[in-house]
């Protein structure tokens, strides 16, 4: 404890250092620490620029064609499946279209995450109730996007 930390620390620091200056123990300073300086709101919130990937640059989501997108159309319930993970919009969505074509994973900019094109699957977990009614409800609204001429004749192949 030889240098100060920079900033908002600064005062918790001194007050740790006067008090193990007075003989007490560290365990009863870290107990009264956390209670005298509680920590605030913004100590729980993520720290990343992108909410959809979390600056990953991959997003997880369901499965956009096949037996699990016609199930969930149709109410009969989950299908076994995996998520799948297609690049981001944000900016660190960016190097995986970025190098030579060996290198570059994705080359069409289509593929890129939106909300109205594909439903997020958190944490990959495909296993979750919540998750499966979240996509069962993504599929209504999606299904309810087609235009007014829209016929609906080769909905089953």
């Amino acid at each position: 404890m030889d240098k100060p930390p920079p900033g908002p620390c600064l005062s918790i620091y001194q007050h740790i250092v006067s008090r193990l200056a007075g003989g007490e123990t560290l365990d009863v300073i870290r107990r009264e620490v956390f209670r005298d300086f509680p920590q605030t709101p913004d100590h729980a919130k993520p720290r990343y620029h992108c909410q959809d990937c979390q600056d990953a640059g991959l997003v997880y989501v369901w499965p956009v064609k096949g037996p699990v997108l016609r199930a969930a159309a149709a109410g009969e319930g989950r299908r076994p499946c995996r998520a799948t993970m297609v690049p981001c919009s944000c900016r660190e969505g960016e190097q995986f279209f970025n190098g030579t074509e060996k290198t570059a994973c994705w080359t069409n900019q289509d593929v890129r995450y939106k909300p109205d094109r594909y439903c997020r699957c958190r944490n990959g977990d495909t296993s979750s109730d919540a998750g499966w009614q979240e996509y069962v409800e993504w599929v209504e609204w999606k299904r309810r996007q087609k235009p007014a001429n829209y016929e609906a004749r080769f909905d089953d192949f």
